[in-house]
């Protein structure tokens, strides 16, 4: 069944905005399909930054850091590709070595994305440190109904509004706000037409850490506040971000331990080569800013971004294809409208449910997954 998904997967690629992340449990026998979004990308673009100094500091030498997006980790026990793998490789040496997990969930399910992580974390053994953020919309989310002001509202426009104007129409309704570094603005709702397309309602932080004697024990079930583990929620009523204190300390006890294990490596390669270490390649530490708002103002355009595809895949599916009547007087239907026009059926067939079909054949083919990330 994985081999088949995959293989969909790869040669449907071209239809997909992003193409899924598949993950297998060998043991388990499950397959987690997880689709991305912005809001699973912001945070991993930000936490990336922040290794692009060894990243560049290795690429002239016989060593590499990398961050990845895209790599495949195949083992007896899984076969998965992470949100965010940091690894330190040497071709001349023969070696690879996988620092770090990030994983972002956007309303997935936990007990998913725990398995996940502790098939990696178990498969990997060079893993100093394995962060997770947990992030949920708000519950109850619905597509704007048939008799509501957004249905109304959106019925009017000839065509999709662009990203410029949904932001707009979303600043006239004074609902959503300017993104700035605050918890508030990236967990606030983003409201159209009077209907909440996208609310983000809290962050869950995990961290867990290599310890002294090799263990690396995932528990989110019991997770304690320990120097090798760390838990974090963070919630529109805690602004300030004191809340985060602990997670931010072991985070950058995690990052220290990346970077020695990355210098460790440096010199065993170069020793094995028997080139000189250049000691000032890894001087800069690799640590998170002072202030935890690091990850708000991506979160908040990824929020935004996130809404507007919404938008747009429900517009799509509710009125692309839609057939107009001649009396509309502002409407002139284009050469390829005129194509899709259905023929001339029985008395009392229903145009509502022609528009409706050539509306979802168009959205699936054209439009992200706007409404739920995971699976």
């Amino acid at each position: 069944m994985f081999v088949s998904l995959t293989h969909f997967v790869k040669n449907h690629s071209a239809k997909f905005l992003r193409k899924p992340k598949l993950t297998y449990l060998v043991e388990d026998r499950m397959v987690i399909v997880q689709w991305p979004s912005r809001i699973h990308e912001a945070p991993v673009a930000e936490l990336a930054v922040l290794f692009r100094q060894h990243e560049s500091t290795s690429h002239s030498q016989r060593l590499r850091v990398s961050t990845s997006t895209n790599s495949k980790i195949i083992t007896k026990t899984i076969n998965a590709v992470p949100y965010l793998l940091v690894s330190v490789s040497s071709m001349k040496a023969k070696l690879l070595k996988h620092l770090l997990i990030f994983e972002c969930a956007f309303s997935q399910s936990p007990d998913k994305l725990f398995a996940k992580v502790k098939s990696l974390a178990t498969a990997l053994p060079d893993i100093c440190m394995v962060f997770l953020f947990q992030i949920h919309k708000q519950s109850g989310f619905h597509s704007p109904i048939l008799t509501s002001n957004a249905w109304e509202r959106f019925e009017r426009d000839l065509f999709p509004l662009d990203l410029p104007q949904f932001l707009q129409l979303c600043e006239e309704e004074g609902v959503d706000r300017a993104p700035e570094s605050l918890p508030e603005e990236f967990m606030g709702p983003v409201t159209a037409g009077g209907h909440i397309w996208c609310s983000i309602s809290h962050i869950q932080y995990y961290v867990w850490l290599r310890q002294d004697n090799g263990k690396l024990e995932i528990n989110p079930e019991s997770i304690k506040q320990t120097q090798w583990s760390a838990y974090g929620e963070e919630l529109p009523a805690l602004e300030d971000g004191s809340n985060m204190n602990h997670i931010t300390e072991v985070v950058n006890r995690g990052l220290a331990a990346i970077r020695v294990a990355i210098m460790e490596t440096h010199q065993s390669v170069y020793d094995q080569i028997q080139i000189p270490v250049d000691a000032g390649l890894f001087s800069m530490p690799i640590i998170l800013p002072e202030t935890w708002n690091y990850f708000c103002p991506s979160l908040t355009e990824a929020k935004s971004h996130c809404a507007f595809e919404c938008y747009q895949t429900w517009y799509l599916d509710s009125f692309r294809g839609r057939k107009r009547t001649l009396s509309n007087s502002d409407y002139i239907p284009s050469s390829q409208e005129s194509k899709l026009e259905p023929e001339p059926g029985p008395e009392g067939s229903s145009q509502q449910q022609s528009h409706r079909s050539l509306g979802k054949r168009l959205a699936h083919d054209e439009s992200a997954v706007g409404v739920s990330s995971d699976m």
